[in-house]
């Protein structure tokens, strides 16, 4: 997989407070414009001043990510579906010049023993803004 585009599909999802930005957790643009999707337990069905944050073009994920940098470009985004059932949820924002380089595929069309990888910020929510890369086996499918 070609890593050196993801920085622009791979987001984070956030909240404005008083006291600056507060991550909730990852999402990413699919192939529609404006359109993020991220679970529905990190929006915790509340768009009230949810943001989306972009990473800078010039960082790439397989460079030294450095972490005292806190600077972030954020565009304001609502709720345009959640289903907490099945916890996802779509987000719209309005931001232009975006595209996402990454093949959605479903799991329909993984099989049990197929490595996958998973991209994203699992570690924002403790302030650490490090775009991770992570590979792992199908191990069972469930419905």
């Amino acid at each position: 997989m070609d890593l050196s585009l993801v920085h622009s599909a791979i987001c984070t999802v956030g909240r404005l407070t008083p006291n600056g930005i507060n991550l909730l957790g990852t999402c990413f643009l699919i192939n529609k414009p404006g359109i993020f999707v991220t679970t529905s337990h990190v929006t915790n069905h509340n768009d009230n001043n949810l943001i989306v944050t972009i990473t800078p073009s010039e960082i790439k994920i397989s460079d030294y990510q450095d972490t005292s940098n806190t600077a972030m470009r954020y565009f304001n985004a609502h709720i345009v579906e959640d289903d907490p059932i099945h916890d996802i949820c779509l987000l719209k924002c309005y931001i232009i010049n975006l595209y996402n380089p990454i093949v959605i595929s479903s799991t329909d069309n993984v099989n049990v023993s197929d490595k996958i990888c998973i991209i994203g910020y699992p570690h924002c929510i403790h302030g650490r803004h490090v775009l991770t890369y992570q590979e792992t086996i199908i191990g069972a499918k469930i419905l």
